[in-house]
């Protein structure tokens, strides 16, 4: 990020928080599949967007979550549970979320 300001002064940065679609956790928990934490990936880059300057858009309370996949992930695989790509409906919560922060 500082990299970006360096190359980019008057360029404004944001970062985005991720989004949890793991759907093979016991409920509640946030624990990813290579023993780190999505909600402490998410606490750095809630931390750390600021102190360098950056806008951050918090993704992970779009609305798009591992309990909907289903409904918003175009590639849902029923059998593992397991989505990468938001099909048009889940875009559009992450396209909203990004737009109410722009304004």
């Amino acid at each position: 990020l500082m990299k970006i300001h360096a190359s980019y002064p008057l360029a404004k940065v944001y970062c985005c928080t991720l989004i949890n679609r793991e759907t093979d956790l016991e409920p509640g928990s946030m624990e990813k599949k290579y023993g780190q934490y999505l909600t402490a990936f998410n606490t750095a880059i809630r931390q750390i967007a600021p102190m360098l300057n950056c806008t951050l858009i918090d993704l992970e309370s779009c609305g798009l979550n591992q309990y909907n996949m289903e409904e918003y992930m175009a590639d849902y695989h029923p059998d593992t549970g397991q989505a990468v790509h938001p099909n048009r409906e889940g875009m559009e919560l992450m396209a909203q979320r990004i737009l109410n922060s722009l304004i």
